[in-house]
């Protein structure tokens, strides 16, 4: 039997064709690939509340719910609105920020974030939460979903969105740290009041300048409390041994007392000594 061998260069049109073929096969796939992605994403982005509280999410210790309320009579017709509950599960207070994003047959119609009307910001004491109803003036916690009364046409509410979502620590209220600092052993308290000063320090070093003043602010509010607390726990001791050795305050610390701890301070300089350091 007589074999024939072609020349690879007679076949290359034909390889050239069918890689140019397969790349752009790869091309296309890629694209729609992206393409679903991004529908994907945008679709999954909407939130479709139920009759029942359900979790919408959890964020920094913030939990934030919604559910589909009947509100009958509102604005003159009866209506649907989706209301969102926010519960502060942290120990200090919490404020969030969100834009709204409301979609409509499948559009969303809020999306432009220049719209103040549609940012809102809440801030939420430890343990507390707000919650929507179906008054129309609470835009932020209680969402337009379409009209239930007959004869009104409908709208195809398709979801809602909280969008450019930030929460931030307001840290403790001067009460929340008062009975903080009442509870702590003395021991303890001093050495808290000690990491407050060093961590402070370290804030208001060079390296930490550019991290913002709001941590700064934070950590001096929380250190004058405790300081004042100590001052006030030395009132009430019975013997001045239940507060170990003197305290120290710097010089900075005392131009922040309450005039009744200054008083006092001047008053009892066995009990507490004075250094000019920061």
């Amino acid at each position: 039997m007589k074999t024939t061998l072609h020349h690879v260069g007679s076949n290359a049109p034909i390889l050239n064709g069918l890689r140019t073929f397969l790349t752009s096969v790869s091309r296309a796939f890629l694209l729609i690939s992206v393409f679903f992605l991004l529908i994907s994403g945008h679709l999954n982005a909407q939130f479709v509340a139920s009759d029942d509280w359900s979790l919408y999410k959890s964020i920094d210790e913030l939990n934030i719910y919604a559910k589909l309320q009947n509100c009958p009579r509102n604005a003159g017709y009866d209506r649907n609105n989706v209301l969102l509950r926010i519960k502060n599960t942290g120990q200090s207070a919490k404020t969030v920020d969100y834009h709204l994003h409301l979609y409509y047959n499948g559009e969303c119609k809020t999306c432009d974030d220049s719209y103040d009307e549609y940012k809102f910001s809440y801030t939420i004491a430890t343990g507390e939460e707000i919650v929507g109803n179906c008054d129309v003036s609470n835009s932020g916690l209680s969402l337009f979903a379409g009209w239930s009364e007959k004869g009104i046409s409908k709208v195809d509410y398709s979801g809602f969105e909280l969008a450019l979502l930030q929460v931030r620590d307001e840290g403790f209220s001067d009460q929340e740290l008062k009975n903080k600092f009442y509870q702590e052993d003395l021991t303890d308290l001093r050495k808290y009041i000690a990491n407050l000063r060093e961590n402070l320090d370290k804030t208001d070093s060079r390296e930490s300048k550019n991290s913002g003043s709001e941590v700064a602010q934070v950590s001096e509010k929380e250190l004058m409390v405790a300081i004042e607390v100590w001052i006030t726990r030395d009132a009430m001791a019975v013997s001045p041994n239940e507060l170990l050795n003197p305290f120290e305050l710097t010089v900075n610390e005392v131009r922040l007392l309450s005039a009744k701890s200054l008083n006092y301070v001047n008053g009892h300089p066995d009990r507490f000594v004075i250094i000019n350091q920061k």
